[in-house]
C-alpha cells in the first residue's frame, strides 16, 4: 500500500530558509529564549492563517484516526486535529508532544499557499527530493522552531533537552543540522 501523505512534493525549501521563517516566528511572537512556546503559536493560527485547531478525545481518536496517529493538519478543513493527551502533554513540556504540535503546525503554516503536486511515480516517501518532501520540512520546521540554531548551536545536547523542553531524540537530530 502507498503512504499518500509521505508521496507528494511541495515547492523546494532549503533548512536555511526554514531557519529564517522559525526565526520570523520567534519576533513575531517576541520570544527571546531558546525555549518556544507553541501552543501559544497554536492559540494564533486562525488570526494569522485562518488555521484553526481542534483536540479530540483520546478513545474517539483512536476510534477514528488510529492509535498510531497523535495529531494531523487537515488541508481542506483548514484545521489541525490533535488526540487530547498530546495536546496535554504539550501543554506539560512533554518534548514528543511538542514537536508533534510543532510538526503538525509547521505542515499548516508551509503548505497552506503552495501547490502540492501528487508522485504518481513515486512508491514512497523517499523517491521525492527531501527539500520537496513535505514531511522532512515539517520536521525541518518543527526542529529549527523548538531547537534555534542562533541559540542552542553552542549547547550540549543535554542542555538543549533541558532549556527547549524537547525530546533526547529530537534534540540530538537538530543538532547534527548545526
Amino acid at each position: 500500500m502507498v503512504d499518500y501523505s509521505s508521496t507528494f512534493e511541495v515547492p523546494p525549501m532549503r533548512r536555511l530558509d526554514i531557519r529564517r521563517l522559525s526565526q520570523d516566528f520567534r519576533e513575531i511572537l517576541k520570544v527571546q529564549g531558546p525555549y518556544f512556546p507553541i501552543l501559544g503559536l497554536l492559540e494564533i493560527m486562525n488570526p494569522l492563517f485562518n488555521i484553526d485547531y481542534d483536540y479530540v478525545d483520546d478513545a474517539m481518536w483512536d476510534r477514528y484516526f488510529g492509535k498510531n496517529m497523535h495529531a494531523q493538519y487537515d488541508l481542506d478543513k483548514k484545521c489541525i486535529f490533535i488526540k487530547e493527551s498530546v495536546y496535554l502533554g504539550a501543554y506539560e513540556d512533554r518534548g514528543r508532544d511538542r514537536f508533534t504540535i510543532a510538526h503538525e503546525i509547521a505542515h499548516a503554516i508551509l503548505i497552506r499557499d503552495n501547490k502540492v503536486k501528487f508522485c504518481r511515480t513515486a512508491q514512497r516517501s523517499t523517491d521525492i527530493p527531501l527539500y520537496k518532501n513535505p514531511e522532512w520540512q515539517a520536521d525541518c520546521l518543527a526542529g529549527e522552531l523548538l531547537i534555534p540554531y542562533s541559540l542552542c548551536k553552542d549547547m550540549s545536547i543535554e542542555r538543549i533537552v533541558s532549556e527547549c523542553k524537547v525530546s533526547y531524540s529530537a534534540a540530538c537530530i537538530q543538532k547534527k543540522k548545526f
